[in-house]
């Protein structure tokens, strides 16, 4: 690899790192790209080091003692083929030291296996991974180091009480445990979402953030999150991601305290809107890794709960868009409780909204019905505190039934009284549906025809699903259309029907 290439590849990992992604998410997907590496090789090539740089810095870690060379680094690489050595206990745990990562993330299940019992949990308990994954944010300029017993960037004299950081911390801990799972998303593999992600130059230097500044970001978010709406994800998805990796590079070199809020809190806003574009356009690893960031930052700067709740939600959603229920369920349950009844009512009504979703998917009727009214409920108070900020202003009374409709139809298939329910409200919802939300309007119409399909309403049912392909076509929505396509499949058995067969035409069969 030539010298441009080099830099060339290390400015491309910090992108992934400037976006929220940890070493071994990246590692993980350099070795869907690049299936003859094995886990050790990976850490190392997104860590852009050569194996002499690697026997280098294990040198540095062990008191300047040249312990380990370059044929040494390339023997622990090359095992188990010939050639190769087993990496000792402590060989795994330097390097795991040096990689940021686990003892057991650095060997494939195979070679795992061919350790001793008693090797294997020596290697479990290996665990260097960063305090902090989003390492560029850990200590800012001009901020004192840590200690083990605080959170990064967090004081005892801003945090909320010791019982809300620990359940926060623990979500944390939950979600990177799923993160690390090769097999959570089926939709979705390697690094194909990073092609959303414009190549930049070399971060500029941060500019004096006005007011005058700041009010244009909030509105560049803003408009972005209507023009979606509108037209859909590939309308604004290189702009917005654009727009987000700069606010997180002027965060990193923020000049005070205060300056560094007013930014947090566009990136926060930036990255939510960011990760509901990669899971609208069926990217949902990336959708995850931008929601994990954006609670990253909002945590470190002690931004309000409802706004790290909210954050935690969506991942919850995005994981249930991936049908990990079981997955699912865990953070919905963690970003309920961490809501408390200190989120908006807002925040708190949309959050047990989409665990009563959940709760569908899982087939439990009762839990579904019980969190459905306990939304409803939440939203009423929520109507007297004023207009809700703009990243849950979507959670209206409209999208309140959309997602009772979309939950009960999914019990339908189980409790088949529940069809009736879930078609009163998604019927509920088109009625005060905004003119404004064109792309979700599919999702609502696909909703309506699921459920006259169910009652045996064939004709209507096809002249929904028309509708419904062709707005997702025009905003070109892949999760939109998906949805559509799943739902073409059912009329097989009715093919025969002439609202069936003039819906075919429309799809081009």
């Amino acid at each position: 690899m030539t010298a441009d290439d080099r830099h060339e590849h290390a400015h491309r990992m910090q992108q992934l790192r400037d976006l929220g992604m940890t070493w071994e998410q990246i590692a993980g997907a350099w070795q869907m790209d690049h299936p003859g590496d094995g886990p050790r090789v990976a850490f190392r090539r997104v860590h852009t080091w050569t194996q002499s740089e690697v026997a280098d810095a294990w040198n540095v870690l062990a008191s300047g003692e040249p312990t380990v060379a370059r044929p040494q680094i390339w023997r622990f690489e090359k095992w188990p083929d010939d050639g190769g050595r087993r990496p000792s206990i402590y060989a795994l745990s330097m390097l795991a030291r040096l990689y940021q990562t686990t003892g057991r993330r650095l060997l494939t299940p195979d070679e795992y296996a061919r350790y001793s019992a008693t090797a294997r949990e020596q290697i479990d308990a290996i665990d260097h991974r960063a305090l902090d994954e989003y390492q560029p944010l850990r200590n800012p300029p001009g901020r004192p180091e840590t200690t083990g017993s605080q959170r990064p960037g967090t004081s005892a004299a801003t945090r909320n009480t010791i019982a809300a950081a620990t359940t926060l911390e623990e979500i944390l801990d939950t979600q990177d445990e799923l993160m690390r799972r090769r097999d959570l998303f089926a939709l979705t593999g390697g690094l194909a979402a990073t092609a959303l992600i414009p190549e930049l130059p070399l971060a500029p230097s941060s500019p004096s953030f006005t007011p005058d500044l700041y009010d244009t970001c909030v509105q560049l978010t803003a408009t972005h999150r209507r023009l979606d709406n509108l037209l859909g994800p590939y309308a604004v998805v290189g702009q917005v991601m654009d727009h987000h990796q700069r606010l997180t590079a002027w965060l990193r070199q923020a000049a005070s305290e205060a300056e560094r809020q007013r930014i947090a809190a566009l990136a926060i806003d930036s990255g939510g809107l960011a990760s509901w574009l990669c899971l609208d356009l069926d990217h949902h690893e990336q959708a995850l890794w931008l929601a994990r960031q954006s609670l990253t930052i909002a945590a470190e700067n002690n931004h309000d709960v409802s706004r790290q709740a909210y954050l935690v939600g969506r991942m919850s959603r995005i994981l249930a868009e991936s049908e990990n229920y079981g997955d699912a369920l865990q953070l919905a349950d963690g970003a309920v409780r961490l809501a408390g009844t200190h989120a908006s009512p807002t925040v708190r009504s949309w959050l047990v909204v989409i665990r009563a979703y959940i709760h569908a998917g899982l087939g439990d009727e009762r839990s579904c019905r019980v969190d459905l009214e306990t939304a409803t409920t939440l939203l009423d108070h929520a109507s007297g505190a004023g207009a809700p900020d703009d990243y849950i202003a979507f959670h209206s009374r409209a999208h309140l039934h959309k997602m009772a409709g979309l939950s009960l139809l999914r019990l339908g298939t189980r409790a088949t009284t529940a069809i009736s329910d879930g078609r009163l409200a998604i019927d509920m919802a088109h009625a005060m549906w905004s003119d404004r939300a064109v792309r979700a309007s599919a999702e609502v119409l696909t909703a309506r025809a699921s459920a006259r399909l169910a009652q045996g309403e064939i004709p209507e049912a096809a002249r929904l699903t028309g509708q419904a392909y062709a707005i997702a076509k025009t905003t070109r929505s892949p999760r939109n259309l998906r949805h559509v396509q799943d739902l073409r499949i059912q009329f097989r058995p009715y093919r025969d029907i002439e609202a069936v067969r003039e819906l075919a035409d429309q799809f081009g069969l």
